[in-house]
């Protein structure tokens, strides 16, 4: 999926930081801490995924880091979902932590909702058009 949107992804050690990935859409590049679990780094990927679709500074709109990031976890959240992976636990409080929790959430949400959806259905369409055969021979 990053691929296809012309961003290469590597394995980055962010050496205690707690920063788990970022996105590079200059470099066109995604970074995703190697030492965490793989669950986590597939969450991870998908968050970066969708700030790569949703928030270039080129050609997205510009908000708020808050807004960024409350964005690119809920598409993460959702399509991690779809692929049968839990990610609960860290998601909502990632996103509470980023918009004030509570009602501020959910409006949060519901203003960016759309665009939420955007990232998420780019990335599940483009998943699900994927051989999986290719991968496997």
């Amino acid at each position: 999926v990053a691929g296809g949107l012309g961003f290469n992804v590597i394995d980055h050690e962010f050496e205690g930081s707690g920063v788990n990935g970022d996105c590079s859409h200059a470099n066109k590049l995604l970074r995703v801490e190697v030492s965490n679990s793989p669950a986590q780094r597939v969450k991870t990927l998908a968050h970066e995924i969708s700030h790569a679709i949703l928030h270039d500074p080129e050609t997205g709109a510009q908000v708020e880091r808050a807004i960024k990031e409350l964005e690119a976890e809920s598409s993460a959240y959702v399509i991690c979902k779809a692929l049968g992976l839990d990610t609960d636990a860290y998601s909502f409080g990632y996103v509470a932590g980023w918009s004030g929790g509570g009602e501020a959430a959910v409006k949060a949400i519901r203003a960016s909702t759309d665009r939420i959806h955007k990232a998420t259905d780019q990335v599940l369409k483009a998943y699900e058009s994927f051989d999986l055969e290719v991968v496997a021979a």
